[in-house]
């Protein structure tokens, strides 16, 4: 029940609270196995400073038997008071233990009898934790008894001890009782030394059945960490990705159309939420699908009407271009006849040149629309490799008058390109008319100056015309500039059909042309190609 409840919490939480918990869940267990092996090598430790205490109890064991067996042939008094130093050590160990055993024992008196004991002062503490904690663990308890033994068997030697100093101090000592005692002392010595082993060996065993406990303490808790660690990693992954999966599943249904399929929903965290989200998204694409649908018939329905009718417009327009030349012309000849009879008077040959003028407009007109009708109808010629040079040449030549007594200016700049694949029909009319412009519309006392370069953006070709002529009131007439018959400036001749066929040939190469123009100040053209077209 509460591994369902965990789980349970652990799928309805946020992401982050998720990667909280999971990180939060192995720096607890690598603390807990910090926190072990901390106690292992403290452990250990302990039982290096017990076996070195049972080292230096032993040494000073021997030592002191030595000197009293020394005493007891030297009669010598420094003999038995280093006896007497020695055996300190192992009085203090004595005294370590037996406070050690009580129930409350004094730490302090503990402490100070393993110092007495020649132990290490930073050793002491770890010898007491480890009698103390392990004193029940049967390697420790024995070992224990066997210190017990040898202290009962020091004891022996502290009363032969005696007994070997009050004989030598006395007034008539006896060689036989002295030589007895040395014997007794013999005899306790090579117990003791039966002991010490003993001691020695149960320490070694309690030290390996330590080191084996906690390398397999160690073992087991890595083991837990590491499949604690991978466990909540993969339960938190698995449910994110199950989430995401189910999502991008759906995802690829709606786009292959299935607008009734729902993902499901396995959390109530952000991918949960996101999902819901999805599934909302899902119900409102549903239901506005029909609309779309509806609208897009409208729209194709529309299309196709405005397509009908443009082409019916085309045809109309070509109907009346062509069908209207033939009864222009005879029109325009009767007036013409009418105009070379004399007997008319004055303000019938003034109707009558009228007529002819109004004619001669109206066949213009035909002629102008019979031409950009040949242009959208006739589609794109075939393209050959064009240069820039070579075509302003050829309009120079055939504006030299022009330009001459215009005193115009005409510079260029092609290195950026200087040749493209195109039409030369319509390239020569583009920079023609662009030019003509130029000269028709210059300012009243002031040369013209014709600028012409080509520039490199990105993946476009730029062509730039630029001039100081009169310009265009762009806020009041910019959105006319190319329209069909518009004119700007009327105090020169001209009919408002070279913009229009500018922008007409322009597109009709995949180009789009701009203008920006100031009052008395000039005007700029900057027509532009896709490079990958025009340059290979």
């Amino acid at each position: 029940m509460k591994k369902t409840r965990i789980g349970s919490w652990l799928r309805n939480v946020s992401i982050s609270k998720k990667l909280y918990f999971t990180v939060g869940i192995m720096a607890l267990l690598i603390a807990i196995e910090l926190m072990t092996m901390l106690f292992a090598i403290n452990t250990l430790s302990s039982v290096r400073a017990l076996v070195a205490a049972e080292g230096l109890w032993s040494k000073a064991q021997k030592d002191a038997v030595y000197n009293l067996q020394k005493y007891g042939t030297s009669f010598d008094e420094n003999d038995f008071i280093a006896y007497q130093n020695f055996l300190k050590v192992n009085l203090g160990d004595r005294k370590a233990r037996m406070e050690l055993m009580k129930v409350n024992p004094d730490m302090d008196v503990a402490w100070r009898g393993f110092l007495e004991g020649r132990l290490h002062p930073e050793d002491i503490d770890g010898a007491i934790q480890l009698l103390r904690r392990f004193h029940n663990i049967s390697y420790i308890a024995k070992a224990t008894s066997v210190w017990t033994k040898g202290d009962e068997q020091i004891s022996v030697i502290q009363s032969l001890a005696d007994e070997l100093h009050a004989e030598i101090m006395s007034a008539h000592p006896s060689k036989d009782k002295i030589s007895s005692i040395l014997k007794q002392i013999d005899i306790v010595n090579a117990g003791l030394t039966t002991i010490e082993d003993e001691f020695s060996y149960t320490l070694g065993d309690g030290s390996r059945w330590l080191t084996d406990l906690i390398l397999r303490l160690l073992f087991g808790l890595v083991l837990t960490v590491e499949i604690t660690g991978l466990s909540v990693t993969i339960f938190v992954s698995r449910g994110i990705t199950t989430g995401l999966k189910e999502i991008i599943r759906s995802s690829k249904k709606i786009a292959e159309g299935d607008f009734s399929t729902r993902a499901k929903v396995f959390s109530g965290d952000e991918i949960g939420l996101l999902a819901n989200s999805f599934n909302d998204m899902t119900d409102s694409l549903q239901s506005s699908m029909s609309d779309m649908k509806q609208m897009e018939t409208e729209r194709i329905k529309i299309i196709d009407d405005v397509v009908q009718r443009k082409n019916n417009l085309e045809q109309f327009s070509y109907i009346v271009s062509h069908n209207l030349r033939s009864p222009i012309a005879n029109i325009k000849g009767i007036a013409n006849v009418l105009q070379a009879e004399g007997h008319f008077n004055n303000d019938e040959k003034e109707l009558i040149a009228g007529l002819s003028v109004a004619i001669e407009k109206l066949d213009d007109v035909i002629r102008d629309l019979n031409e950009v009708l040949k242009l959208k109808n006739e589609g794109v010629a075939k393209r050959e490799l064009i240069n820039f040079s070579e075509i302003l040449s050829d309009i120079k030549l055939s504006n030299a008058n022009l330009i001459k007594e215009g005193k115009v200016t005409i510079t260029y700049n092609f290195s950026a390109v200087n040749e493209i694949f195109t039409v030369k029909g319509y390239l020569y009319s583009v920079f023609f008319n662009l030019i003509s412009n130029s000269i028709k519309y210059q300012q009243p006392n002031i040369p013209p100056v014709i600028e012409i370069q080509t520039r490199r953006t990105n993946d476009k070709l730029e062509i730039i015309f630029r001039d100081n002529g009169m310009g265009i009131d762009m806020g009041r007439k910019g959105d006319q500039v190319f329209g069909l018959y518009k004119r700007f400036h009327t105090h020169v001749e001209g009919k408002g059909v070279g913009l229009f066929m500018v922008k007409t040939q322009v597109e009709a190469l995949g180009g789009t042309i701009s203008v920006s123009s100031q009052v008395n100040r000039g005007t700029q053209f900057v027509i532009q190609f896709k490079t990958n077209e025009l340059l290979s």
